[in-house]
């Protein structure tokens, strides 16, 4: 969102949740991963993925969604689908231009900072 002089702001409302984080921050948890694995060092490695779920707008009203429900949604998601990666989960109701729709933001770090069971979509241990 940005201001009268296009210049980016803070939104009023949003959710904020980091997972597989522990007591560091989330850019502190991908740094001791990337260290232990000795990747991403580079400026062209991908250290991050962003992921957007974006709901309809009339799920507000017609399904009852709320901030709280698309959050908790989106933790789930992240839980289900990045186990073992640091990530940061925020959730806001504004859609970019005023659209109005619910939506979850979600930033996984590239490498898993704990041993999870391997599912077949996983290439590697720590990827």
């Amino acid at each position: 969102i940005l201001d009268e002089k296009g210049r980016p702001k803070l939104r009023d409302s949003y959710l904020l949740d980091t997972l597989e984080c522990g007591e560091s921050s989330f850019a502190m948890a991908c740094l001791i991963a990337n260290r232990k694995y000795g990747k991403n060092g580079g400026r062209e490695d991908v250290k991050t993925h962003h992921y957007i779920i974006s709901f309809d707008p009339k799920d507000a009203v017609e399904n009852g969604l709320t901030m709280e429900r698309a959050q908790a949604l989106g933790l789930q998601f992240c839980k289900d689908n990045f186990p073992g990666h640091p990530a940061i989960v925020c959730t806001h109701p504004d859609g970019h231009n005023s659209a109005g729709n619910i939506h979850v933001h979600i930033v996984i770090g590239s490498l898993r900072v704990r041993t999870v069971e391997r599912q077949p979509f996983m290439d590697k241990p720590c990827d």
